[in-house]
């Protein structure tokens, strides 16, 4: 058996096929050694960047980039096993066909990772077009897949050094960061009662962000954080790399690529620059001297105590930001609000409503956005239409699905009564689907036909095999707790990896399982983590519905539970 510093990459080349010969290069014991392998470099690399030592930066990205194995399993694995545009080719047509058997994938995948390099000359990208909700397209650059592998090399390679510098006020396309941690960020900065609180809201949005940021803006901060200069100029030849659209090529003089995998990343290291500023700004814009921002990728909101600070903080900004990125703001999508009018951001709904008694304190509130259950329940009733002559065990697991999903983004904000509005609607949507179903027969057939009773409601929705319609109001509703200010992701000191520790375990106890009865697979990826005693213990101390319901908490979940830790 070979050392795990072999096959797991380290910094020996091994040949792929004599790898191959003595290990699964993309089993999943041998990605998870490549994870640590590399995980350990890249703490390394945060560690060197806290103490100012760029020459050990670039001895670290040297070897990830350059001589590690490891870093291309994984980038390789990622681009044409667990991204959804491997089927997808750029100008070379080369792609993961659908319908493969697992040897002929895993030996196409063994040619490319053969292939892979962080510094080969970038090929052009294929210019495609998809529809926007407003009507309108947005361009989508489709590089080779040779190219997004080696993106998301250097992405990983450079990762720890941007997350060095990056701002607690960006929250989108970062490694343990969510939209959560986004809105959570907004209550914080709204939700308390005092004199000083911001009042008034600019809601911002960038006019073609990705497609309009400057080079220099993107080149010049990498090279202010010490970024080696060889992955400098692999950064600006990606950048610049030609743009195909039908038999026409392009050149690229702004802007990065939507669908390229290092261009969020790139993206926010240029809204840094805007981090930066609205930190400066933050007494003159909010008079309790915190950073008035708020941003999740290019879309932004600011709060400022008047009315007058918000229309001038617009536009100074909008000429800064012409200024310094080359980019504009949206006419159409900015706009300033008082709180008690509300707004959306990342689809939620933020409003303070304030009493008319003045003894009764006012009290902010996130709702799901509105626009966003009507989109939803447009389109669970555009699926129970489609499948009107599909199985109802079928059709109950594609509601479940979409149920569960869309329940488990809103569940941290105040949703009980969207949830149950929700239910309310799908429970209406699925009798007009039995009726059409069967339009002769009388409604105490269908009934006993498709509806049985379940935790003390006469009306929940079963399919023949016993599988039944999850109801969204059987999530329970918790609060997100926002991560901590000055945590990085990479920090190597006792306290941080504590902190991270404890946050993992958070995640894994509220995993998104889906139980049997509302059609939950016994798959992997569906299944909780447990010891056999653990099991044993866990059933005889907790009920099913407990466990559903209370347990949503796995290593072990059992033995991660706080009260069996302490013991």
């Amino acid at each position: 058996m070979p050392k795990s510093s072999e096959f797991a990459g380290g910094v020996k080349q091994i040949p792929a096929m004599d790898t191959t010969a003595r290990v699964d290069t993309f089993s999943a014991f041998n990605r998870q050694e490549c994870e640590k392998y590399v995980n350990k470099m890249q703490r390394q690399i945060h560690k060197a960047v806290e103490a100012g030592k760029w020459r050990k930066v670039r001895y670290l990205t040297y070897l990830l980039t350059r001589r590690s194995r490891a870093i291309k399993v994984l980038a390789t694995y990622r681009i044409t096993a667990g991204n959804k545009g491997r089927h997808t080719a750029g100008v070379d047509n080369v792609r993961i066909p659908r319908g493969i058997s697992s040897e002929t994938k895993r030996q196409i995948m063994l040619g490319i990772l053969k292939q892979a390099s962080a510094f080969r000359k970038p090929s052009p990208i294929r210019r495609i077009y998809i529809p926007k909700p407003n009507g309108k397209q947005r361009p989508l650059g489709i590089p080779v897949i040779l190219d997004r592998i080696a993106q998301d090399i250097i992405r990983m390679a450079i990762e720890p050094i941007v997350e060095f510098h990056f701002d607690d006020s960006s929250h989108g396309f970062r490694p343990k960061r969510s939209c959560h941690d986004a809105i959570e960020d907004v209550f914080m900065k709204l939700s308390r009662n005092y004199a000083s609180i911001p009042k008034w809201i600019l809601e911002g949005d960038i006019c073609g962000c990705f497609d309009n940021i400057r080079h220099e803006t993107i080149l010049n901060k990498l090279r202010n954080w010490h970024v080696p200069e060889t992955i400098t100029d692999a950064i600006r030849k990606s950048l610049r790399a030609k743009t195909s659209e039908g038999q026409t090529l392009f050149a690229s003089e702004k802007g990065t690529v939507q669908g390229g995998v290092i261009s969020p990343m790139l993206a926010n290291v240029a809204l840094t620059e805007l981090d930066e500023l609205c930190r400066a700004q933050g007494k003159t814009w909010a008079s309790n001297g915190n950073t008035p921002l708020v941003r999740y990728a290019d879309d932004f909101i600011l709060v400022c105590d008047t009315k007058e600070k918000a229309q001038r903080c617009k536009e100074e900004l909008s000429i800064w930001l012409k200024g310094a990125l080359g980019l504009e703001l949206s006419l159409e999508k900015t706009s300033i609000t008082h709180i008690s009018q509300g707004f959306d951001f990342l689809g939620f709904n933020v409003r303070k409503y304030y009493p008319k008694s003045p003894k009764v304190k006012p009290k902010l509130m996130i709702k799901p956005a509105k626009e966003e259950v009507t989109g939803f329940l447009r389109d669970i009733r555009q699926t129970i239409k489609a499948m009107s002559q599909t199985k109802t065990e079928t059709l109950l697991k594609t509601l479940n699905s979409k149920i569960q999903g869309w329940g488990l983004y809103y569940r941290h904000v105040v949703s009980k009564r969207t949830f149950s509005k929700i239910d309310k609607e799908i429970y209406e949507a699925l009798w007009r689907w039995s009726k059409r179903r069967h339009p002769r027969k009388g409604n105490g057939w269908i009934r006993n036909r498709y509806f049985r009773t379940f935790s003390g409601s006469r009306w929940t929705f079963t399919g023949e095999d016993g599988t039944m319609l999850m109801k969204m109001s059987s999530l329970r509703i918790i609060r997100h707790i926002k991560l901590r200010n000055g945590m990085k992701v990479y920090g190597s000191d006792r306290e941080t990896l504590e902190y991270w520790q404890n946050r993992g375990y958070r995640s894994v106890l509220n995993q998104n399982i889906l139980p049997v009865k509302y059609g939950g697979t016994e798959k992997l990826n569906n299944l909780w983590l447990l010891h056999l005693d653990c099991h044993r213990a866990m059933h005889t101390k907790y009920s099913l519905k407990q466990m559903g319901n209370e347990v949503e908490t796995a290593d072990c979940i059992y033995c991660l539970l706080p009260e069996v830790k302490a013991v």
